[in-house]
Formats: structure tokens, sequence, C-alpha cells
């Protein structure tokens, strides 16, 4: 017993017919703001949006003082590291950062590097980075014990 009524009774919708013009009409959108997921975004967000990608992409591409030099080595090892930082599983096999330094050929100091910069300069980490002996907690967040 299910519980409920129609599929208790054994009856089924075998000859309904399917093309025949009767839908039944709902409100995904309704059901999706009561899930709390968001909706279309608006102006200001697509705005701000812009504004954020625009930032990593300043930071992947700068060389140094500033400037924008899109270095591959560098860029590539900036968007590495931030792919990472943001969620390791992004890359195949969710490596450490070690195992990961040596896919692409450099060492763990540099890549540390790169991804020790993403979480400062974005204020972003993951699990992974939390046993850093040199990390300092963002203003405003309590440490975690």
């Amino acid at each position: 017993m299910t519980g409920h009524k129609d599929l208790d009774s054994g009856e089924s919708n075998h000859d309904l017919d399917p093309l025949d013009g009767k839908v039944c009409e709902f409100d995904w959108d309704g059901l999706s703001r009561a899930l709390g997921e968001p909706g279309a975004l608006a102006e200001d967000d697509i705005e701000r949006l812009g504004q954020a990608l625009r930032s990593i992409l300043v930071w992947v591409l700068a060389g140094e003082g500033g400037r924008l030099n899109p270095d591959d080595r560098r860029a590539g090892r900036r968007v590495i590291a931030l792919a990472w930082v943001i969620d390791p599983s992004i890359i195949e096999g969710s490596p450490s950062l070690s195992s990961l330094a040596k896919q692409i050929g450099t060492n763990k100091a540099v890549l540390s590097l790169s991804s020790s910069k993403v979480s400062k300069v974005f204020g972003i980490s993951n699990r992974a980075q939390s046993h850093a002996w040199n990390r300092k907690p963002r203003r405003g967040s309590t440490p975690s014990p």
C-alpha cells in the first residue's frame, strides 16, 4: 500500500491519449522560487558579474608591475590555480596541489604561490588550503577551530 488512492486502486491511465491536447500547466517558476533557486539575473547582477569576470581576467593576465602581459605560462598557471581553488573536482581526479603541479610540469611551490594569490585576491579558498601555516582569516570571518 502506497497510501495514494489512485495507485492503490490498481487503476491505470493507459487509455488516455498523450496527444489529445489536454495539458496540465505547472508553475515551474513558482516551484523554483519556493526552493530558493535563482531566477533570471537582474540588470545590476549582470553588471556585477561582468565586473567580477573582468577582475578575474585582469588578474590572470597581469604581468610584472600590474601591466597586462599575457605570458602563456603564468596565465595558464593562474587559470588552473583559480579552478583548483574554486573547486578541485573541476579538474579530472580532483588532484592535490602537488599532483596537479606535476601534471602541468611545474613544482608545487610555484602552483602554491598562484593558488594562495587566488585566495588572497578574491577571498576564496577550498578545504585543501585550510591547513596552510601562514593562512590568515579574512576580515569579518571567524577562524575555524
